[in-house]
C-alpha cells in the first residue's frame, strides 16, 4: 500500500520539507562554491550529491515510519489502561 496525504493521520507532517532543505543546502553549496574561492567545484558536488541521497533516503523512509507510528499510537489507544499505568 502506498501511503499519501490521505493517508497520513492529520497531527504527522509532510515530508516535503525534505525537499525545501536539499534545495536550499544545494543553493548554498553553489553559492558558496562561486563566491568564496578557496571552495574547490568538487566539494559544491560532493555536498549536492549527498544532499540528493539523504532526501532520497528520507522520502523512501518515511511512509513506513509514519506507519509505525501510527500503529503504536492506535494500539495505545486500544488500551488505554496501559497508558495511565506508566
Amino acid at each position: 500500500m502506498q501511503v499519501t496525504a490521505a493517508h497520513l493521520p492529520p497531527d504527522q507532517p509532510h515530508h516535503h520539507g525534505v525537499w525545501s532543505v536539499t534545495f536550499g543546502i544545494h543553493v548554498a553549496a553553489d553559492a558558496a562554491a562561486e563566491y568564496v574561492a578557496a571552495i574547490p567545484i568538487w566539494l559544491d558536488v560532493v555536498v549536492s550529491i549527498a544532499a540528493f541521497v539523504g532526501a532520497v533516503v528520507c522520502s523512501r523512509c518515511y511512509p513506513g515510519a509514519v506507519r509505525r507510528r501510527a500503529l503504536t499510537n492506535a494500539q495505545r489507544s486500544a488500551r488505554p489502561e496501559a497508558s495511565t499505568n506508566l
